[in-house]
C-alpha cells in the first residue's frame, strides 16, 4: 500500500475510533458523523443498478444520499457493539462471521481495524461499495455476488443478516438451516417483519439478545438467534471438524493440551461426552460437546510447540522422561507425571 493510501486508511480508522467513542451521545451527534465519513470514504452509487432482480429485497438500488446510505448501513458502533459482545461469548476465540449483503463492509472493516483475531467474509453483489473494503482489506474475503448455495460450504460460525425478509430472504434461510456446522444467526431488525419471522423457526433457533443498537431501527434490540443442536448434529458436527483440522485443543487442569488429531483414537459416545485416547501420549480424556470452551481445533501451532510435537516423536528425553504431554504455552508433562513449565531453556 502507498504510502498516502496508509494516511488515508489511518485516517478512517481514527473517525471510525472517534465515533464509536461518542456512542454514549444523542444520535443526532451520531448520525451527521457517520454520513460526512461514509460520503467522503466510500463509494456510492448514483444509478440503479441494471439487474432488477431481488432489487428491493437486497437494496440495489440507488444510495448515493445520506439517508439511503443509513438505510442501507448498520452503523459503524453497531458493528463493534456486534463484534464485543459476540467475542466475549467465544471467550476471545478465533472464529468467522458471513456477513450476508455486506453493503460497504463496515463489519469487516470493524474487525480488521479493533478485532484482528476475528475474520469476516463480506458477500455483497453491488461491486461499488465494496471498492474502500478491498483497497484496507484486500480481497481474500470478499465475494462479489449474491449468497447462492456453494457459499454454504464456506467455513464460518454465524452469519450476519440485515436486510427486507421476501423472496430473496427465504431462500438464503432454507441454505443457512441446511448449514450443519452453523451455530448461529446475528441479525438486526430491518422493516420491522424480521424478528416475526424468524419466531417461525423455533424448531431451529433460540433467539435472545446480544445488544443494543446505537441508531434507532424497527426495534433497539441485535439478537443472537442460537442455532438448536441436537446430540446427533453435534457428534456429526465434531467428527467433520475432527478430520478436516490438524490439532485439536482440550482444556485441563494444566491448561490447554494439544494433540494432532491425526494421533487421537475416538473410543466411544454417550449423550453429549466423546472419549478420547491420544496414541502418542497413552492418555484419555473426556469431551463435552455441550461445553464448547473446553476444545478448540487448531490449523496452526507456534513453531515453538511444533518442535516439541518432532522431540516426542523422536522419543527424546527430558530428565530421562519421554514427553507425554504438549501444552499450547509450551510446558510439558513428562511419562512419569511431572510438569515442565518453561521448556523453553531445557536441554533435550
Amino acid at each position: 500500500m502507498e504510502y498516502q493510501d496508509q494516511i488515508i486508511v489511518e485516517s478512517i480508522k481514527a473517525e471510525i475510533k472517534e465515533l464509536i467513542n461518542t456512542a454514549h451521545n444523542h444520535e443526532e451527534k451520531i448520525l451527521p458523523k457517520e454520513q460526512n465519513l461514509m460520503q467522503r470514504y466510500f463509494s456510492t452509487l448514483d444509478e440503479t443498478q441494471d439487474d432488477e432482480q431481488f432489487q428491493e429485497e437486497l437494496y440495489l438500488g440507488h444510495d448515493s444520499d445520506a439517508q439511503g446510505l443509513m438505510a442501507l448501513n448498520t452503523s459503524f458502533i453497531d458493528c463493534y457493539e456486534i463484534l464485543k459482545q459476540i467475542t466475549t461469548i467465544n471467550k476471545m476465540r478465533q472464529f468467522t462471521i458471513c456477513d450476508i449483503g455486506a453493503g460497504y463492509g463496515k463489519l469487516a472493516l470493524t474487525a480488521h481495524f479493533f478485532f484482528s483475531h476475528l475474520k469476516i467474509i463480506s458477500i455483497e453483489p453491488v461491486t461499488k461499495r465494496l471498492e474502500t473494503l478491498k483497497s484496507i482489506v484486500g480481497i481474500d474475503s470478499i465475494i462479489e455476488d449474491k449468497f447462492r448455495q456453494s457459499h454454504i460450504d464456506l467455513s464460518f460460525k454465524y452469519a450476519f443478516l440485515y436486510f427486507p425478509i421476501g423472496e430473496a430472504f427465504e431462500k438464503i434461510l432454507s441454505q443457512l438451516k441446511e448449514k450443519e456446522d452453523l451455530e448461529g444467526l446475528i441479525v438486526i431488525e430491518s422493516h420491522g417483519d424480521m424478528f416475526p419471522r424468524l419466531s417461525l423457526e423455533s424448531d431451529w433457533l433460540v433467539p435472545e439478545k446480544l445488544c443494543k443498537t446505537a441508531i434507532p431501527r424497527h426495534h433497539d434490540e441485535v439478537r443472537l438467534y442460537k442455532r438448536k443442536i441436537s446430540a446427533t448434529n453435534k457428534l456429526i458436527t465434531f467428527h467433520r471438524l475432527f478430520t478436516h483440522f490438524p490439532y485439536i485443543s482440550i482444556r485441563t487442569d494444566k491448561g490447554f493440551w494439544i494433540e494432532r488429531t491425526r494421533d487421537i483414537e475416538l473410543q466411544y459416545y454417550k449423550e453429549n461426552e466423546i472419549f478420547l485416547e491420544s496414541k502418542s501420549s497413552k492418555r484419555t480424556t473426556t469431551i463435552n460437546l455441550s461445553n464448547i470452551a473446553d476444545f478448540s481445533y487448531l490449523e496452526e501451532i507456534d513453531d515453538s510447540v511444533l518442535k516439541l510435537f518432532e522431540n516426542r516423536k523422536e522419543n527424546l528425553l527430558i530428565k530421562a522422561q519421554r514427553i507425554r504431554r504438549i501444552y499450547k504455552d509450551g510446558s510439558l508433562e513428562l511419562s512419569d507425571g511431572t510438569y515442565i513449565y518453561d521448556s523453553g531453556d531445557l536441554k533435550i
